[in-house]
């Protein structure tokens, strides 16, 4: 074996995936439950950093960052690299049928990725700070980001996909960076948290 420099996971219907990014300069996704391999990255560039897993029904999108701190590589599990983003992915999400999946950075940019292809559909600037955290809800036609300008967001995909970054909802009654969200399954419902211990409740 040889030595680990980091890793990242992802839970999805109690699936555990890791990102192990390795010193010779290559990425591998492990099944954390069955102990085996499911695909293998290698940058010819540098040695990549870890980054966060969006899992997809049918398999997962990795972003890892290189070793420069300032891109971030965007792979497919079986289309190999897709695309490098010039910032440094902060969160990843997909909705539930798999068809989106969005990340943050740590400049405010959000992306949006066809989840089917790979393709970059729009990248917008969200927040004024880092985003921290993005999820969608059950039906994929709302993405929901959090940041540390303590900005709790909500945008319309089908405004996305045509290119259009005009949020839904601005909400900014927190006072502290926001550093946990979730949104429930049924009734529309959404809790975020910031450092400062305050929670709130949207619908």
């Amino acid at each position: 074996l040889k030595p680990a420099s980091s890793c990242q996971r992802a839970f999805k219907e109690m699936t555990a995936c890791s990102l192990v990014c390795l010193q010779d300069g290559s990425a591998s996704i492990v099944n954390l439950a069955a102990g085996t391999t499911l695909a293998s990255y290698k940058s010819a560039e540098d040695r990549p950093m870890p980054g966060p897993v969006a899992v997809l029904p049918d398999g997962f999108i990795v972003f890892s960052t290189r070793s420069s701190r300032t891109t971030s590589h965007v792979w497919g599990k079986t289309a190999g690299k897709l695309s490098a983003i010039p910032s440094i992915c902060s969160c990843a999400a997909s909705d539930a049928g798999g068809n989106w999946v969005a990340g943050g950075s740590s400049n405010g940019k959000m992306f949006l990725w066809q989840g089917t292809t790979g393709n970059l559909l729009h990248a917008w600037n969200a927040h004024f700070k880092a985003v921290k955290k993005c999820a969608f809800d059950t039906s994929g036609s709302i993405l929901v980001t959090c940041g540390d300008d303590a900005q709790i967001v909500i945008w319309l995909v089908a405004s996305l996909i045509s290119k259009s970054a005009i949020p839904i909802c601005r909400m900014t009654g927190l006072q502290a960076p926001v550093s946990a969200l979730a949104l429930a399954s049924t009734a529309g419902i959404g809790l975020a948290s910031s450092l400062d211990n305050q929670a709130c409740v949207f619908c």
